[in-house]
């Protein structure tokens, strides 16, 4: 009985030394939260982990199957252009100076969205992500327009630099008044196997 009294007794003396210690290390300021520098690579490893795992643990099934028509496509493209390429990038479009300066600094969807499933990626754009600077886009956009973004977003790690340029002169010339876009005149582009990692 001594022995797991003592047991316990050096138990908990040590969770509160660890407790301690991290108060202090969070109430020193010695970490250095400047977005200009990149995290440690113990940090940044910490982070991408939890992120990951929790994203995984979260995602589910999608709500509905991602739309392949064209003119979903479009309506992809369109709140993409407006909402996302700024800090992601696209075919031929870099990211621009606000992204440059996140830490983290956002993926280049075109290459990570290999790396999602498409329920990942939608809950991704639903709930965004803390202290990250991704937003949580499920507040001002409704299933069907974020399964649109993540239609697009499957689609980019296939396409050229000139595919999506023709896309962007085809929403452009849709959204002309009086235009009704003719189906099968946007690009060809292939769409990855539906749910692929």
């Amino acid at each position: 009985m001594k022995q797991m009294l003592a047991w316990a007794a050096g138990a908990a003396g040590a969770i509160l030394i660890a407790i301690g210690a991290w108060l202090a290390f969070v109430y020193s300021g010695v970490y250095d939260v400047a977005a200009s520098r990149e995290h440690s690579a113990l940090t940044e490893w910490t982070l991408e982990t939890i992120s990951e795992r929790s994203i995984a643990r979260r995602a589910g099934d999608l709500p509905a199957p991602l739309p392949s028509d064209e003119a979903s496509l479009l309506h992809g493209l369109e709140h993409y252009r407006a909402m996302c390429a700024m800090c992601h990038g696209a075919p031929g479009v870099d990211r621009n100076e606000l992204a440059e300066g996140l830490t983290p600094r956002p993926p280049r969807l075109q290459r990570a969205a290999a790396g999602w499933t498409d329920a990942e990626l939608f809950w991704i754009t639903k709930h965004g992500i803390k202290s990250t600077g991704m937003p949580a886009f499920g507040v001002t956009h409704d299933d069907e327009s974020l399964l649109q973004i993540v239609a697009l977003v499957r689609r980019l790690p296939d396409m050229t630099a000139e595919e999506y340029a023709e896309l962007v002169g085809a929403l452009e010339v849709s959204d002309t008044p009086g235009h009704d876009h003719a189906p099968g005149t946007l690009p060809h582009v292939h769409a990855p196997a539906s749910g692929s990692r």
